[in-house]
């Protein structure tokens, strides 16, 4: 059983008397389902802090964080958005040289 101080809880909330509550965090078993999550978060309005996807040194797999130091702009939405919207693209067709690309994002 992991420790709540190991780093693989995170804060969840205190409670009426001032204690802290942690939750395991979410691990995802593919970089890419880590990445994914952490763009939609990204998108949402009510995202401040940037979030990302890290490979856990705990149990190897991968979960979503945020800077609280990095603060996502209207810029970074954008960004993302014609990222996911090429990556579709690519998903969809297949042309040529292309098609390795897309075998290996699908």
């Amino acid at each position: 059983m992991l420790e709540k101080n190991d780093g693989h809880y995170t804060f969840a909330y205190y409670d009426a008397n001032g204690n802290k509550h942690y939750k395991a965090k979410k691990g995802y078993n593919t970089q890419e389902q880590a990445v994914e999550m952490a763009r939609k978060l990204n998108l949402s309005p009510q995202t401040v802090h940037k979030y990302s996807a890290y490979k856990c040194s705990i149990c190897h797999k991968w979960h979503v964080g945020k800077n609280k130091y990095k603060t996502i702009t209207e810029e970074d939405r954008e960004k993302i958005r014609k990222q996911i919207q090429l990556e579709n693209f690519y998903k969809k067709k297949s042309y040529g040289k292309y098609s390795r690309i897309i075998e290996e994002i699908s």
